[in-house]
């Protein structure tokens, strides 16, 4: 579980990569059963968001694509961590995504 967080500028496939707000000093409420060695402070203050929550068609141009080149014959493990940050979105159905996991083999 303890490992290093890295920036992900360099993993983007898309020009509309989201926006990354300057975000310091979160205050994130760890609890007995999610410890901070789970997410640390810098994977929240690192985060991206997708365009603007006021105005869902300016949403419809955005599309967050990160692209990772692995070695065949192991498994992974993706994990994905969610965390609101603004107050303004506060009402369920407010930030609503999908995601996808794809596989694509080369050679």
């Amino acid at each position: 579980m303890f490992r290093r967080w890295l920036s992900d500028d360099g993993f983007f496939l898309s020009e509309n990569s989201g926006i990354k707000p300057v975000v310091e000093h979160v205050k994130i409420n760890y609890t007995d059963k999610t410890p901070a060695y789970v997410a640390p402070e810098d994977v929240y203050e690192t985060y991206r968001t997708m365009g603007n929550v006021d105005n869902a068609t300016l949403n419809l141009g955005f599309n967050l694509t990160w692209l990772f080149t692995v070695d065949a014959g192991f498994t992974y493990l993706v994990r994905l961590h969610f965390c609101e940050t603004l107050p303004e979105v506060n009402e369920p159905g407010q930030r609503v995504f999908s995601i996808f996991l794809i596989e694509k083999a080369n050679g």
